[in-house]
């Protein structure tokens, strides 16, 4: 998808003299100062790549000067030059007769933004210039993936008499941001995703919402909610207002079950259904005892005004009344398409949800081959007496940290940084960073129960697309068959991926098929046979292909690929005006007895597509005749 431009857009105006213009005069000024292109949207100008502006003037009458400064987000893009070209509009007789006072490139110009301030001017004996060319070619370094606008301040354009001409300016807009992805099916979810909270003892309650993001046309909802008998028991389940807010609604079922868990079913009355997010209903629940309980959601259906399932994904919830500390990378995964070998990072180790700690443990293993521990750090906090080693010949990280009595031992919820590993990419690959032989103890030199969480890092591009979807025809008739060539290319760069592939016509699925092992680079073009039999006649299907995701991929624009219209004709139509009739007939009747090649050989008029226009496509014609769509 093509994500339309933005022109920022200026008008500047000059300050006018003693003696005002006449209104009309003023209006009548049509100068223009524009940064061209107006815009640059492409997400394949990736970061260290440069683009090239030109500022040009149009339709001005006696210049002489000008000045402007031009401002864009630096952390987009850094200001590398400024030109005037040879034979620029202002370019002089005599290479002496001009100053530039002002020619500055700051792309450190605040925090956000850098500017470049361009002032220029003829000297005498040049004269003014008149008529319309370009001024400057500023060239900009890609440095990050995002949007900017590229937008004039203070402009200024001067006469030979030093007297301001009135003016328009117009900047420019870059962005190579790849498209957003399309939008996603709808989620089912329970809210809070996880509750873990100590004071909830037993004989206290607590709620929690089945929630709905995304929905579509949503007419009647069912759902089950189980969760661990022993721990918590549900004591009511109400229905949300996500339905009852569009209209009126009936509670077809509730049910709470002591062997662990809650059922609620609605339906709205009467169409529409409901859109966006909401709250299906709310389980309030008693706490039993101490532990965790899954709150896991199953037996979960949504139905559409029309009677139709609803596509959707469930994300269960989770009660604990104990908290169990954890040790982990943060964060879980790096993968970055833009990482190349002798990118330097950091990686933290952290520790969350833990009490009363007073030392820590950690073993570390990697992937040589793909990555370099240069070096790491241990929280001062942590770090009263400790050690650590690193061998990069196998990959281990050794890390030993404790405090020394009398410091008092430390409490968090949040993550807490333990250390930070620094690490250089060797090569593209992937690697998992395995955490084992971990420890957190107590002041006493007990251990603390805790879990751990790896870390996976991906120095590769991993893009599957679909590039192209073609029909064998571009209009058929109900019941015929016809072949849809689909297209997919591997557009990673490391592995060899296995996938599969969707064929539809207006959204509903024609079929699937597995590509295995395509090699980066590569592409190969899958046949589907679509049946158009059953398919209303007189309409134009939109023909697509969505290549499944493969695992690790952030670029899911170029999985799906969008052609057609096909035309379905209602057999027997051959003008396909929605009418089997008359002109149909006589269709037939000229193309009688003809072949391909025959002076009077019409391909629409050959129903049974054996090519040849007989009795049996008359035939056609009369069993369908008076037929209307």
């Amino acid at each position: 998808m093509q994500r339309k431009s933005i022109i920022i857009t200026s008008i500047c105006f000059a300050v006018l003299f003693a003696n005002i213009m006449p209104l009309t005069k003023v209006f009548a000024a049509t100068t223009t100062l524009t940064l061209e292109p107006a815009s640059i949207i492409d997400e394949t100008k990736t970061p260290y790549n440069n683009i090239t502006l030109t500022v040009n003037i149009a339709d001005v009458v006696n210049l002489y000067a000008y000045e402007f400064k031009v401002y864009y987000k630096n952390n987009v893009l850094n200001g590398t030059k400024a030109v005037r070209p040879p034979g620029h509009f202002m370019e002089p007789v005599d290479e002496a007769n001009q100053v530039a006072p002002k020619w500055e490139i700051k792309n450190n110009y605040n925090s956000t933004h850098g500017r470049i301030w361009l002032s220029f001017t003829l000297l005498s004996p040049e004269l003014a210039r008149s008529g319309s060319g370009t001024l400057v070619q500023i060239t900009f370094m890609i440095i990050g993936v995002n949007s900017t606008a590229i937008s004039f301040a203070d402009t200024k354009l001067a006469d030979g008499g030093s007297n301001p001409i009135i003016h328009l300016a117009q900047g420019s807009f870059f962005d190579n941001q790849p498209p957003p992805p399309p939008p996603s099916p709808a989620i089912m979810q329970v809210d809070p995703e996880e509750l873990i909270d100590p004071t909830l003892v037993p004989s206290t309650s607590f709620s929690v919402d089945v929630d709905i993001v995304n929905g579509t046309d949503v007419y009647a909802f069912e759902f089950r909610l189980n969760y661990d008998p022993s721990i918590v028991e549900a004591m009511t389940i109400l229905e949300g207002s996500y339905l009852s807010s569009v209209g009126s609604t009936t509670v077809l079922a509730t049910e709470i079950n002591p062997a662990g868990f809650a059922r609620i079913a609605v339906t709205l009355n009467a169409p529409p259904g409901a859109n966006g997010d909401g709250t299906l209903a709310t389980i309030t629940f008693h706490v039993l005892g101490m532990g965790a309980s899954l709150l896991t959601l199953t037996n979960a259906n949504l139905t559409s005004s029309t009677g139709n399932p609803l596509p959707f994904s469930t994300e269960n919830g989770y009660f604990a009344n104990v908290v169990l500390a954890k040790l982990f990378l943060d964060p879980p995964e790096i993968i970055d398409p833009l990482i190349r070998p002798g990118d330097i990072f950091f990686w933290n180790v952290s520790i969350e949800n833990v009490q009363d700690m007073y030392g820590f443990e950690f073993h570390l293993t990697y992937d040589t081959n793909v990555l370099t521990c240069m070096g790491l750090s241990i929280n001062p906090e942590l770090n009263e007496t400790g050690k650590f080693s690193v061998d990069d010949y196998i990959g281990e990280i050794f890390v030993n940290a404790s405090l020394i009595p009398p410091s008092s031992p430390i409490s968090t919820i949040p993550p807490l940084t333990a250390a930070t590993l620094l690490f250089k990419v060797d090569n593209l690959g992937i690697t998992n960073l395995t955490l084992h032989d971990t420890k957190i103890i107590d002041q006493s030199g007990s251990p603390i129960s805790h879990e751990t969480r790896d870390g996976f890092f991906q120095a590769v591009t991993r893009d599957v697309a679909v590039t192209n979807v073609i029909p064998s025809r571009a209009s058929v008739y109900e019941g015929w068959k016809l072949n849809m060539s689909v297209t997919v290319e591997n557009h990673g760069d490391f592995f060899d991926e296995t996938f599969g592939v969707t064929a539809f016509y207006d959204g509903t699925p024609i079929g699937v098929q597995t590509v295995t092992n395509l090699a980066p680079g590569h592409n190969i073009t899958l046949i589907f046979l679509w049946n158009t039999a059953g398919i209303p006649p007189h309409h134009n299907y939109t023909i697509s292909a969505e290549a499944q995701s493969v695992l690790y991929e952030t670029n899911l624009a170029d999985n799906t690929f969008v052609n057609g219209p096909v035309r379905v004709k209602m057999m027997g139509d051959v003008n396909d005006d929605g009418t089997v009739d008359l002109y149909d007939l006589a269709a037939v009747a000229l193309a009688f007895g003809s072949q391909p090649g025959d002076d009077n050989w019409n391909p629409e008029t050959d129903f049974n597509q054996d090519n040849l226009i007989d009795i049996f496509d008359l035939v056609v014609v009369t069993l369908n005749y008076g037929r209307t769509v």
